[in-house]
């Protein structure tokens, strides 16, 4: 296929193979970031094994921070792909809109 060709068929008209491509790899890229963040405060609390060592005030604020940010990344994603989604459904609702005053302006010249 062709660089910006896009995917055959009805379901899947308009939508660009790059286009979906990146935003699938920038919606993982963004999780496994936030995986990573989340065992590294998890592993610089040593929550994930039974330890003695106390855990300071200021470790337990910075980890709840961290955990903050994570989440608001990972609405972000959410954010990105529902809207993204919405676009679609908007496009697809014009292209409808399009298909059906063809189809009316086609049977007004039949009958003209």
């Amino acid at each position: 296929m062709a660089h910006g060709e896009t995917l055959p068929g009805p379901e899947n008209a308009g939508q660009s193979i790059e286009q979906e491509f990146g935003e699938t790899m920038r919606d993982a890229m963004a999780v496994a970031e936030v995986e990573e963040s989340i065992n590294a405060i998890i592993g610089s609390l040593h929550l994930d094994e039974s330890s003695d060592r106390e855990v300071s005030a200021e470790d337990i604020k910075a980890a709840y921070e961290a955990l903050a940010r994570a989440r608001e990344s990972l609405k972000n994603v959410r954010d990105d792909r529902t809207r993204t989604e919405r676009e679609r459904d908007l496009d697809d609702a014009e292209k409808t809109i399009k298909e059906k005053e063809s189809l009316i302006d086609s049977r007004l010249n039949e009958n003209a």
